[in-house]
């Protein structure tokens, strides 16, 4: 049986793309790996636990003190170096988990889908930044119609009930 978990916890370890311990200290070594599968360069940078992963267009900053934040940033016609606040908290939180010990599927899964991006993004040149450009304006559209929603819903809660 322990022959058994043993070769399933290697097989999982090959899977991810990187054999090393689970656990905080192995974060940015983790995330250095996926985001290397997924077509990215890794760069470590001169502070501790930071590190910048770079795609053709996409840029990731990655720190993981004083919490794990990570800054998306993007080139494009209009400004370079765009922002991308719904990527940055999006990342943020998965690169969170992944501190925390997750086996972090889910962010080597959305590095994955960002390279596609970014490579539809350079096939376009300067206007394939509407790649990342289209997901803060869904971000915003979604908040604001759930918002909408919410306040309907708090409304038909807060009606008494019809009496019987």
């Amino acid at each position: 049986m322990e022959k058994t978990i043993a070769a399933a916890e290697e097989r999982k370890r090959a899977d991810m793309g990187y054999d090393g311990p689970s656990d905080y200290s192995s974060t940015l070594p983790r995330i250095s790996a996926w985001s290397s599968a997924a077509g990215m360069q890794t760069y470590p940078e001169n502070a501790p636990d930071t590190l910048l992963l770079g795609g053709e267009l996409l840029v990731l900053d990655v720190a993981l003190l004083p919490e794990p934040t990570v800054h998306a940033s993007y080139a494009g016609s209009a400004a370079e170096g765009r922002h991308s606040p719904a990527m940055d908290a999006f990342f943020s939180r998965l690169v969170s988990d992944v501190s925390k010990g997750g086996d972090g599927r889910r962010l080597r899964d959305a590095l994955e889908y960002m390279m596609r991006l970014d490579k539809l993004a350079k096939r376009e040149g300067n206007a394939g930044a509407r790649w990342f450009d289209e997901v803060d304006a869904l971000t915003k559209e979604l908040t604001k119609f759930t918002q909408e929603e919410v306040a309907v819903l708090a409304q038909c809660v807060t009606r008494s009930a019809p009496h019987l």
